[in-house]
């Protein structure tokens, strides 16, 4: 009898260790999970963000290919040209 009550109070020992070990587990798996959740969002705010400097740089050079397809453009960069040219030959 002193023998099964002894086995007894060994698994139940036994037992009180494994669920102590599994609520750790699930502490450190809620932990975990929060954690993941913070990084997948702050992800999500990156992508969010290089889409719309993505947009912007797009939408950037379509203005200037718009504005160097005008006469203002093509004058000026013949000006800035002249000039240079000017300037080199004289140095």
């Amino acid at each position: 009898m002193a023998r099964l009550a002894s086995q007894l109070e060994a698994r139940t020992a036994s037992e009180r260790e494994l669920r102590r070990r599994l609520s750790e587990a699930h502490a450190q798996v809620a932990a975990r999970d929060e954690q993941l959740q913070r990084l997948e969002g702050e992800l999500e705010r990156e992508r969010v963000e290089s889409s719309r400097l993505l947009r912007e740089a797009q939408h950037a050079h379509v203005l200037l290919d718009e504005m160097r397809r005008t006469r203002v453009w093509r004058a000026g960069r013949l000006w800035w040209w002249l000039r240079d040219s000017l300037l080199r030959r004289d140095a």
